[in-house]
């Protein structure tokens, strides 16, 4: 295990990301089921688009939901997330 391992995973990035998309039932199968019709690299690219257009309304001043902002918070590092290791999570629990 490397320094930067957390609870088995590349870093606590990665695994806070992973976490909060497993925590939440809806969100869970949202990406289930996403994973099913896309390939892996779309379903990477999905989840980068998709926190840093959160991110990105955070940082303006705009509003976003409780969740997505309690989500990048914990995240912290958007870039140090190991996307390809969440992707392939969804794809091993499918």
């Amino acid at each position: 295990m490397s320094e930067e391992e957390y609870n088995g995973w590349t870093n606590y990035e990665t695994w806070a990301l992973n976490l909060h998309l497993t925590n939440d039932r809806d969100t869970y199968d949202y990406w289930t089921a996403y994973m099913k019709n896309h390939e892996m690299h779309e379903v990477i690219d999905e989840l980068k688009e998709s926190l840093e257009h959160d991110q990105e309304l955070l940082y303006e001043g705009e509003s976003i939901s409780k969740e997505a902002k309690d989500m990048l918070h914990d995240i912290g590092s958007i870039w140090r997330i190991n996307f390809y290791e969440v992707a392939s999570a969804f794809k091993e629990a499918d």
